[in-house]
């Protein structure tokens, strides 16, 4: 195993939005700030803008936000997300040219997650992730809710 946050990306990177989420619901508070980042990435995916503008917020001064996006970058992060969120709603998604340049720039942003998590925790196998896995009271019983319990829209 290598440490869950890198985990994460790549089941981002591969489209399995299950997986991903599973891991970045047991890190999800400081100082999982990587994790944090990728939960936002994760909900932007699936379409909850909302929920991403949270994660973002909760994360913009972390070192991994300002890597992705640099220093005071979540203008910049909230501009790209708003991009996706209005061609989405388009009924015909005509402009090929912006379809490509935001997949490219979802890709990159996941991808420079992916570096600074490689960088900071190394490839190193992790046998034993439960002092990675933080979660506080509130956000555990919420997730537990969404999952197992009915509240919103996924239930796996």
């Amino acid at each position: 195993m290598l440490h869950p946050s890198i985990e994460a990306a790549l089941h981002l990177l591969n489209d399995d939005l299950v997986l991903a989420h599973f891991l970045v619901r047991h890190m999800q508070v400081v100082p999982q700030y990587e994790s944090m980042m990728l939960h936002g990435i994760l909900h932007r995916i699936e379409g909850d803008y909302e929920n991403t503008r949270e994660w973002y917020r909760d994360v913009k001064d972390s070192e991994v936000f300002r890597a992705v996006w640099g220093e005071n970058g979540l203008d910049k992060a909230m501009d790209f997300m708003g991009r996706i969120e209005v061609l989405r709603k388009r009924t015909k998604q005509e402009d090929i040219s912006e379809v490509q340049q935001l997949e490219d720039g979802s890709k990159r942003e996941i991808k420079a997650v992916l570096e600074f998590c490689e960088e900071k925790f190394r490839t190193q196998r992790v046998d034993d992730a439960s002092a990675i896995w933080v979660q506080d009271e509130k956000s555990s019983a919420k997730g537990r809710n969404m999952v197992v319990g009915g509240e919103g829209w996924r239930q796996f």
